[in-house]
């Protein structure tokens, strides 16, 4: 399947024109991580975010310390590392496959610049980051502190 079609089907870009549609897939790679892959860790500052196209992950505060504690976990449509990408903020958590999984991987420098051409694209991003954002600071919710 192309890359094009991959970002037709999910819910953050499907509503987008074929020309918003090409524009972002020509930025957009897929990549696949082995399970176990930690594939962003927390800390460090968001530079790609990224679109589940199948597999899973699960999204954990402190990974590397005894006793980690695993927040959520995400499989195919999900997206996640919105939130330090758009804000330029550090990860809030890390995120980790836990089977085979493969992602539409879309790097800040390149979605800075198609959220500049489409606004309402950026719009919907930018919810989500908000929807995120307010969720780590009241704590409710299953998608707390989301990196």
């Amino acid at each position: 399947m192309e890359i094009v079609d991959l970002l037709k089907d999910t819910a953050l870009f499907g509503n987008l024109q074929p020309n918003e549609l090409d524009l972002i897939a020509r930025s957009t790679r897929l990549e696949t991580f082995p399970a176990g892959k930690t594939i962003i860790r927390e800390g460090r500052v968001g530079s790609a975010f990224f679109v589940i196209v199948s597999g899973q992950v699960e999204v954990v505060k402190e990974i590397d310390a005894p006793n980690p504690v695993v927040l959520a976990y995400f499989g195919p449509g999900d997206f996640f590392g919105e939130v330090a990408t758009v804000k330029h903020l550090p990860r809030s958590a890390s995120v980790r496959a836990l089977e085979d999984t493969q992602c539409l991987v879309i790097w800040r420098a390149d979605f800075d610049g198609f959220i500049t051409h489409f606004p309402e694209a950026a719009a919907r991003v930018e919810s989500a980051a908000r929807e995120r954002l307010a969720t780590q600071k009241h704590g409710t919710g299953e998608r707390d502190n989301l990196a």
